[in-house]
């Protein structure tokens, strides 16, 4: 069974270095996402990247990164938009770093296994 959908899908980039309170920034985030109902998220790992400072950061075998982009990926009802927006802000805030987010209105299919 399927069901057609339109959401938003938020994008939050930032980096794998960031740490607040003893953890990784996006493990945080999707904690904090979590115990608020959020629908969902996915955290991608990038292997090259750059951003405001105008550094590639790279995962080749003969490079030593820093910092390594990610991408935590969020599909939610627009009803939700602003909930999730604060939760990224506030923990954006406290941690003091550097990130930015996007997000757009998508048309998904969200399957679901038939209960037996």
């Amino acid at each position: 069974m399927f069901e057609a959908k339109e959401l938003i899908l938020i994008r939050v980039f930032t980096s794998d270095k960031y740490k607040f309170k003893g953890k990784v920034v996006y493990q945080l985030l999707v904690e904090d996402l979590l115990k608020n109902n959020i629908s969902g998220a996915t955290v991608l790992h990038g292997i090259l990247g750059f951003g405001k400072e105008k550094i590639i950061h790279s995962a080749g075998v003969l490079d030593i990164s820093e910092k390594l982009p990610v991408i935590i990926e969020i599909c939610e009802t627009e009803e939700n938009l602003e909930k999730v927006l604060t939760i990224i802000k506030n923990i954006f805030s406290q941690a003091n770093i550097n990130g930015f987010i996007t997000y757009e209105k998508v048309k998904s299919i969200i399957f679901k296994r038939e209960k037996k």
